[in-house]
């Protein structure tokens, strides 16, 4: 696939007090430049630099492909990202990027990668997936529990379960859910902000934790793979 002509952007969240957290979709949009599939790639944030609202004003190129960095189709990537953007009839909005059909496999590999680096095995593991969850939209709740089961169904541990950062199920209850002896964390969240470094850490434990699934190299090829299927 190549768009020689248009233009991609990464649209995420981004962070004013955790900036260091928006360094993978850096390194995403750098991975896709340097395969020169795209006249322009934008990787641009709704807080912090470089600024969603800005972005058009670089762009020359007639087509543009978006791809919010979220990990489910709710209200910052059907709501938030559109309103930044604004109406700009060269804008092609791709799927959010956690509905991508290959995530379960991916997230796959990251438990199997922690169960070989803690010496755990599968069957006497459990994961929490954990979503970000709202209120305004059952999106994020409705994409987290279909990807945990999906895992649960390629059998990558004892259980895997969807808890949530601001809605029930909580995280802080995780002790409730989990029976194995051991416990491994998978952040279904696209950045390495304060909620994957900080506040999981402090909100289970103990337990491995894996980086958030918007940091795996892997996901550049999905971006790709969302464009492809929008083409």
């Amino acid at each position: 696939m190549a768009k020689p002509g248009a233009a991609l952007i990464l649209a995420a969240h981004g962070s004013s007090t955790h900036p260091e957290g928006a360094a993978g979709v850096l390194q995403h949009a750098e991975t896709i430049r340097r395969r020169n599939l795209f006249a322009e790639v934008h990787a641009a944030f709704l807080q912090q630099k470089p600024e969603l609202d800005k972005v058009l004003e670089k762009i020359a190129a007639p087509e543009i492909y978006v791809v919010p960095m979220f990990a489910s189709p709710g209200y910052m990537a059907r709501t938030a990202v559109p309103r930044a953007l604004g109406n700009d009839g060269r804008l092609r909005y791709c799927q959010a990027l956690g509905t991508h059909a290959s995530i379960p496999a991916i997230i796959a590999g990251q438990i199997e990668h922690m169960c070989a680096q803690a010496r755990i095995k599968p069957p006497e593991t459990d994961v929490i997936l954990v979503g970000h969850g709202t209120n305004r939209d059952p999106a994020s709740e409705k994409q987290t529990r279909h990807v945990a089961a999906r895992l649960n169904e390629m059998g990558v541990a004892a259980n895997v379960h969807a808890l949530f950062l601001e809605i029930e199920p909580l995280v802080d209850n995780w002790a409730d859910h989990v029976q194995s002896k051991n416990l491994i964390v998978v952040p279904f969240l696209m950045g390495g902000g304060y909620h994957a470094l900080d506040d999981l850490p402090k909100r289970i434990a103990p337990a491995w934790h894996c980086p958030p699934l918007g940091d795996e190299p892997d996901i550049a090829q999905v971006i790709i793979g969302l464009v492809e299927d929008f083409a």
